[in-house]
């Protein structure tokens, strides 16, 4: 069984990995964005996803295929198979019945759970996960964006929101690392939107920490912006 995962990657050429990805990513896409009850809701929803299908397709294009794969599954399909898992695990004796129900959405989020997984699993049982890792200003930039989703939503939160530009930074890809950094924080600016233009009454409402949180996420998504334009002109 290991051979077979090892000769996995092996099955497909770099066209059609491209394909795969692409469609991958857009599954992902079409899964996550609702919308909403606004569209400052909608954006908010659907911006982040955008960056982080735009950041696994570019690593896509540029070689690394195994970064692309891993930041699909960390920011989406993870999710996907446990759901699966709790779908699965709810089966009650008593009335010989799923207590959660499956949907297509599930399914299909599963099976490219597994694939993704074993694609990751071929480049480890290959040993091909060499790093190529080097000093860049945008290690700065995750350690303070770690501080702030730690401080805004706990080290949980933090953990999965560094891991995926960490996982470009890992395979030398400073700008797809910006652009998943920006992804953590793409929200901020359409929520205050949100709240500017649908829930003006809700702002007088909020405490200080609110307010704080906010700008400080602003901060950051005009530094990752930024940061984005100075790094596409560099690779120019």
């Amino acid at each position: 069984m290991i051979n077979s995962i090892k000769k996995f990657r092996d099955q497909f050429d770099d066209s059609m990995m491209k394909v795969i990805v692409v469609f991958v990513s857009l599954i992902a896409i079409f899964y996550t964005v609702s919308t909403g009850s606004t569209i400052w809701n909608l954006f908010k929803t659907l911006f982040p996803v955008l960056l982080v299908a735009l950041a696994a397709i570019g690593l896509q294009y540029k070689g690394k295929s195994l970064a692309a794969h891993l930041v699909l599954i960390m920011t989406y399909y993870l999710g996907a198979a446990r759901t699966m898992l709790n779908a699965l695990t709810s089966f009650n004796f008593a009335s010989m019945s799923f207590g959660s129900g499956f949907s297509i959405e599930m399914i299909v989020g599963f099976i490219i759970f597994v694939y993704l997984l074993i694609y990751i699993l071929s480049f480890v049982f290959n040993n091909d996960t060499k790093s190529e890792f080097k000093k860049s200003a945008v290690v700065t930039s995750a350690i303070i964006a770690f501080t702030y989703f730690f401080l805004r939503s706990g080290f949980n939160v933090a953990v999965l929101k560094l891991i995926p530009p960490i996982i470009a930074l890992y395979f030398g890809m400073d700008l797809f690392a910006i652009i998943l950094l920006l992804a953590g924080v793409a929200d901020v600016p359409f929520e205050l939107l949100n709240r500017i233009f649908t829930q003006t009454s809700t702002l007088s409402s909020q405490p200080i920490s609110y307010y704080i949180f906010t700008a400080f996420g602003l901060y950051l998504a005009y530094g990752a912006t930024t940061g984005i334009i100075k790094a596409f002109r560099k690779s120019k």
